[in-house]
């Protein structure tokens, strides 16, 4: 993990070296998640033939694919067609990777992929995916949240209609926000009993932007019985200034 960060090319050679003698799982793990890290122009030619194996398990395949995506320095393209690949264990490390990847304009391509994912936790990859996007449009995640059915993916599909509505120069979009998903994630924040999901909530708020979620932020820095939750709320609602009306 610590030679992920050195500079030297020739670190990258060693740790290529010393993946082939091991079988571990756990060690194994930890030398391709530190290969990721690596700047890609040394370690292009390994996972180009990583990828294509047909001996790699799935679960490793995808959490290297997301690793990819997480560090930056892979390109896109090598990323997204594994977004349709057939093993899910893979889509979902594609989704991942795309989630860390903001200046991408891979979002209609991922809102397609909603009408194949039947898994709500698959789903929830690919709201977040989805939500990185430039080019994914705050009417599209509306329509997402308002067809969502699973409470979970229902709230990550929120906060990538905050993130979408947080682009937006659109008022429009900034009231339809404020009185469709606003009230809800509110609710969510102050009653959900678990701190990711009122988390999640906060984080859908903060994303928009909206004068309407910084009401909302305050009113739970207010009401909730968490210190902890207060001062997140609050910290956030400072973060957001107001925005003129267009």
């Amino acid at each position: 993990i610590a030679m992920g960060g050195m500079s030297s090319p020739e670190v990258t050679q060693e740790l290529l070296q010393k993946l082939n003698g091991v079988t571990g799982k756990e060690l194994r793990g930890c030398l391709l998640d530190t290969l990721t890290e690596r700047p890609y122009e040394q370690t292009s030619g390994f996972f180009a033939g990583y990828l294509a194996s047909q001996d790699v398990p799935d679960e490793e395949k995808g959490e290297v694919i997301a690793g990819l995506g997480f560090h930056q320095t892979a390109p896109v393209e090598l990323i997204v067609p594994f977004i349709s690949n057939a093993n899910e264990e893979i889509r979902m490390g594609a989704y991942q990777a795309l989630a860390a990847r903001s200046d991408t304009t891979y979002g209609q391509m991922l809102m397609a992929r909603l009408k194949v994912e039947q898994d709500p936790a698959v789903r929830q990859k690919v709201y977040e995916a989805a939500g990185a996007q430039q080019d994914t449009l705050p009417y599209q995640m509306s329509a997402a949240v308002s067809q969502e059915s699973d409470p979970v993916a229902k709230l990550r599909a929120e906060r990538a209609w905050g993130m979408t509505v947080g682009r937006s120069q659109n008022s429009e979009d900034q009231r339809a926000f404020g009185v469709q998903a606003v009230p809800a994630l509110v609710q969510e924040a102050l009653q959900n009993p678990d701190p990711g999901e009122q988390r999640a909530a906060l984080q859908a708020l903060a994303f928009s932007r909206t004068d309407a979620a910084r009401s909302a932020l305050v009113k739970i820095s207010q009401e909730t019985t968490s210190p902890r939750l207060s001062k997140l709320a609050s910290d956030l609602a400072t973060q957001i200034t107001p925005r003129s009306k267009n």
